[in-house]
């Protein structure tokens, strides 16, 4: 076994997947950061300002992980193209995923505002007047960065297509240093010479989405439609849609946005439940989420990475080079996970406090926490990282099955049962999620070590063998 793991670091391929992870993870490290410190910002205006906004931002976090989702397809066809040396057909797929995508989520980012009341309401109705009302504050505005944040996520796709996963990286680096610039000001306030710039609360949250977003999407254009790229998309601008290279893109994109629309929207269900269990509980779990989202960084980065990886390994025709993309993927997350985690939860205390001060919340979110740590340990990496390598070979639709089954009989059936019914509150909710990864588990193991989840690759299966 000893041997097997040296050889597999020896070969090129694995440092070639490492090289384009460290990109990755760093990009999801300033994505996380970029919502966690508005929070943050928020938290010394008190728990109501708080509660709101992460209650509103779990919405945005799963519009945030749907638009990934959809933007998937456009990233592996892309991929695809690139692995069997197409650049000019990946550029035109590239494309057309950035202008369909971006004019999809413009249209539903009017129909969520439209119906923001009934959302907040079905959601939070329970949490009480004064976070309603902040919630719907600050979502009547935040609503309108989804078109300005999917553009930059499919244009990031489409960037690490080509192979580069540096650029969005440093996109996302320079969007995090303005977001903390603008938030400050704007969330927290300035005090000069006795005058108050900005401190508009949960208005001020909203419109520094809105800006730092804008930023993002005027720098991927520059990127994308540079001429001294190797990977650009000049020549490729047609407002006319092709259908058949959109077929080709969403029949990955909405099977696996589908699959991460439900369920995300399962979790915010789970969200509904704490509503109802006081303002302690609201805030512990929605700063319990905040940190979740740096603990769950590593295996987000590798999905892209997973993804991507399989997806031009697809490309070669061989499906060795499926399998140890797959496996050196895994191995690479694993290593990371156990690191990155374990870190996160010695700092824990240090961390909550800097969400907020008050003893009761900050011993119930640390140990919230902890058990996120020791569960991501085992659970984390075959949960969700092992799913993604099937996306990238074509098998959509067993991960929608299993995810949207698993999602709904085990983390909100059980969530209730365990949080309201035997009332044991937030951590019922934590605990059913974490039941739910254990059956996803049992059913992707399945279906990678029979080999199910390359048959959509159409593979020269004579011509490689392991």
């Amino acid at each position: 076994m000893l041997n097997r793991v040296k050889a597999a670091i020896a070969d090129p391929r694995f440092k070639d997947v490492f090289k384009f992870a460290l990109p990755v993870l760093a990009d999801q490290f300033f994505l996380t950061v970029l919502l966690s410190v508005n929070l943050m910002f928020c938290s010394r205006a008190g728990v109501y300002v708080t509660s709101a906004v992460g209650n509103v931002d779990s919405i945005h976090t799963t519009a945030n992980q749907i638009f990934l989702a959809l933007a998937t397809g456009g990233t592996v066809v892309v991929a695809r193209d690139i692995g069997a040396r197409e650049p000019q057909n990946a550029a035109k797929a590239g494309w057309q995923a950035m202008l369909s995508g971006t004019l999809i989520v413009t249209l539903l980012s009017f129909i969520v505002w439209f119906f923001r009341e009934p959302i907040i309401l079905a959601l939070y109705g329970k949490a009480e007047a004064e976070i309603t009302r902040l919630s719907l504050e600050y979502m009547s505005i935040s609503v309108f960065s989804y078109p300005l944040l999917y553009y930059s996520i499919q244009g990031f796709g489409v960037l690490r297509g080509f192979g580069d996963s540096r650029t969005p990286m440093n996109i996302n680096a320079v969007t995090t240093a303005v977001n903390i610039l603008i938030g400050f000001v704007l969330i927290y306030g300035l005090d000069i010479g006795g005058t108050t710039i900005g401190g508009f609360g949960t208005h001020g949250v909203a419109w520094t989405l809105i800006m730092v977003r804008a930023v993002s999407c005027v720098l991927v254009t520059y990127t994308l439609f540079d001429k001294n790229r190797t990977g650009n998309l000049c020549g490729c601008v047609t407002l006319r849609l092709n259908a058949a290279t959109l077929r080709e893109i969403y029949g990955i994109g909405v099977p696996t946005s589908t699959e991460s629309m439900i369920f995300m929207c399962g979790r915010l269900v789970t969200q509904s439940f704490i509503s109802g269990m006081g303002t302690v509980a609201i805030a512990a779990n929605n700063i319990g989420n905040s940190i979740m989202n740096y603990l769950a960084l590593t295996s987000n980065a590798f999905i892209v990475v997973n993804t991507t990886m399989v997806g031009r390994a697809v490309g070669t025709g061989l499906r060795s080079e499926c399998r140890k993309a797959m496996n050196y993927t895994l191995m690479i997350t694993q290593a990371m996970i156990v690191t990155i985690n374990l870190a996160i939860g010695l700092l824990s205390p240090i961390i909550v406090k800097l969400y907020i001060d008050d003893p009761v919340i900050e011993a119930l979110t640390v140990s919230l926490v902890w058990s996120y740590v020791i569960s991501s340990f085992v659970l984390q990496n075959l949960s969700f990282v092992l799913p993604s390598g099937f996306r990238g070979a074509g098998d959509v639709n067993f991960t929608l099955v299993v995810a949207v089954a698993s999602m709904w009989l085990c983390r909100v059936l059980m969530g209730y049962y365990l949080g309201v019914t035997l009332g044991l509150g937030v951590y019922g909710v934590w605990a059913a999620m974490y039941i739910d990864w254990i059956a996803r588990i049992a059913f992707f193991l399945w279906r990678y070590l029979t080999g199910g989840w390359l048959k959509h690759a159409n593979l020269e299966d004579n011509a490689c063998q392991e």
